[in-house]
């Protein structure tokens, strides 16, 4: 009796571990698509289609948030954007980069922020009311 009870128990602690494992992943993934989604609406809002993106990364860093790089073909050679998408408020953060040519090709991302006035160069402007760096605006896109 004892090895059937001890088996019952094993067996109920396994299913429990399972189904949390499960849990976990769907909401992992039900984020990470939420992000995708919010994140490429911006872009389209933005003007930029689909088969104007030459180069694209996306995933997560360390800080839970998701990030998107993406180079265009119609911009300066060395500027890529970045959107981070910032789950606890559910918002996308856009910035542009100086960013060195082939690092852009190999997916290496990471550069010098453009400043103010020279993000009014760039081909596709952050959106009007957008959350930013110096924006005074805090909404969704």
């Amino acid at each position: 009796m004892n090895k059937n009870r001890l088996l019952i128990i094993t067996l109920i602690a396994l299913i429990i571990i399972i189904l949390g494992c499960l849990g976990y992943y769907s909401y992992r993934q039900q984020k990470r698509e939420v992000a995708w989604s919010t994140i490429n609406h911006y872009i389209t809002k933005q003007g930029i289609a689909k088969k104007d993106i030459e180069v694209s990364s996306f995933g997560t860093e360390n800080d839970g948030q998701y990030h998107r790089f993406i180079y265009v073909k119609e911009e300066k050679p060395n500027i890529a954007y970045e959107y981070i998408y910032k789950s606890d408020i559910n918002q996308v953060y856009f910035s542009a980069e100086y960013v060195d040519r082939k690092s852009i090709l190999q997916h290496e991302w990471g550069g010098t922020e453009l400043l103010s006035s020279e993000m009014r160069t760039i081909k596709f402007h952050p959106l009007k009311n957008s959350y930013g760096y110096g924006s005074k605006y805090d909404i969704n896109p």
